[in-house]
Order: C-alpha cells, then structure tokens, then sequence
C-alpha cells in the first residue's frame, strides 16, 4: 500500500479519481462560520424564545462526533434520534433545525466563501479524464449548485448504500467500485486527517489536506502546480 500519510507523493499519473470532501475542502468553513454566527445572532436578538436551537444544533454536531464509528440500520434517521437524546427535544425537531441552519441557510454565503481556483483545479482534472466525486456526510447536492461546481458522483454517508459515517471507508470504496477503479488509483482531498485522512488509509487510497492553515496543508493553487510539475507539463514554480 502506498504512504498515504506522506502528502508529497501522490502518482497523480496513475489517478483516475480524485474524490473530495466539502464542508472545509472546497469552502473556507472558518469563513463561512463568521457569516452565519452574525445571521444566528441577528436572528436571536428578535427570537429570543428560539435560542434553545442553538443547543440543539451543538448536540447535533456533538452526537455525530461522538457516534462515528457506531454502525446502525438508518443513520439518515438515527442521527438525530442521537441529538434528541442529548437535546431534550424530537427528533423531528431536530431535523428542523438542522435542515435551517446547517443546510438551507449556509448556501447563499458559500460562493464567496468558495477557496480560490478550486474551478481550475477540477477543470484540469477533467481535461486529464480523470473522474470527480465529492463523498460527505452532509446532503452535496444543493451546496454544489450555490458553489456553482458540479461532479461525476456523489455520494453522503447518510446514503442507505453506505449507512457509515467518515472515518468509515465504505463511502470512498463505493465510489472506487462504482466507476471500476482500484483504490490505488484513487486521491482522496480532504481538511480532516483524523476523518478524510483516515477513510483514504483505510480504503488504501491517496490523500491530500487541504486548507490555509495548519501543517502539510495546500491551497488549490499548490495542487495545480503539483499536478503540473508531476504530470510533466511544466517546472515546478511554487
């Protein structure tokens, strides 16, 4: 198995799919919570008696953390069963405040929050046919559209084809095995190594961290001159 943990040395000429996360990957997710924390605050200055959601969204958060190794039947349903226990509320309930504010009121701020020339990456991916999946473990579909990016495949660990949250590889494996690949011949992108990086060690897969800050970490433009300078299309120049 190759070094994953060895950021440096992916063969990008033996990559056929690159599969990347989302929330933090293709989004500056610091950014994007000092946007929504001033929206929250604006919001519960006039709706005091709503200010328990805040509660609920933290257990949620908590609850997945805390149960990602769990193997349960529905984890589209369980997951807020989770939050219920710990919030004192439905499950219902819960799901009403994690659709609100985690899924539907986020999305008109992720374009200007979207990191700069993730577009040229994935567009010279595409130009080396190699395949684009984004693997989750939040609903994809509509936070594509408002970061105006598109896939090949997509896949959520909520899916009940997969049912396991990261750090679990089986979402990374499907994508492999539904476009007839080996893991080998996979890269997985991510800003998590104790999530990402662990789903691409446990599949046998590359990875790749991604971000501003912190160790090893590349910004997209890093990533194109790499991809470049490994493919033997130019010198490298960063």
């Amino acid at each position: 198995m190759m070094n994953t943990a060895d950021h440096q040395d992916v063969n990008w000429k033996a990559i056929r799919v690159v599969i990347f996360d989302v929330d933090g990957t293709l989004y500056n997710q610091h950014l994007l919570r000092m946007k929504m924390v001033k929206e929250l605050c604006w919001f519960y200055v006039f709706h005091p008696t709503k200010v328990y959601e805040l509660k609920i969204l933290r257990d949620f958060r908590n609850a997945r953390e805390l149960n990602a190794q769990a193997v349960v039947v529905d984890l589209e349903s369980q997951q807020y069963r989770w939050a219920s226990a710990r919030s004192g509320v439905s499950p219902e309930r819960v799901r009403e405040v994690v659709e609100e504010w985690l899924l539907k009121r986020p999305l008109p701020y992720l374009f200007d929050c979207r990191y700069p020339a993730i577009d040229e990456f994935l567009n010279l991916l595409r130009k080396r046919g190699i395949i684009i999946a984004f693997f989750s473990d939040y609903p994809i579909k509509d936070k594509l559209a408002a970061l105006q990016l598109s896939s090949d495949v997509s896949v959520v660990t909520t899916d009940p084809r997969i049912g396991r949250l990261k750090p679990d590889p089986k979402g990374a494996l499907y994508i492999a095995q539904t476009v007839g690949v080996m893991p080998k011949e996979c890269v997985v992108i991510g800003d998590r190594d104790d999530r990402d990086g662990e789903v691409a060690r446990r599949a046998g897969m590359w990875y790749k961290l991604i971000g501003n800050h912190g160790k090893n970490r590349r910004t997209y433009p890093q990533l194109i001159n790499e991809f470049n300078v490994r493919m033997g299309i130019y010198k490298n120049t960063l």
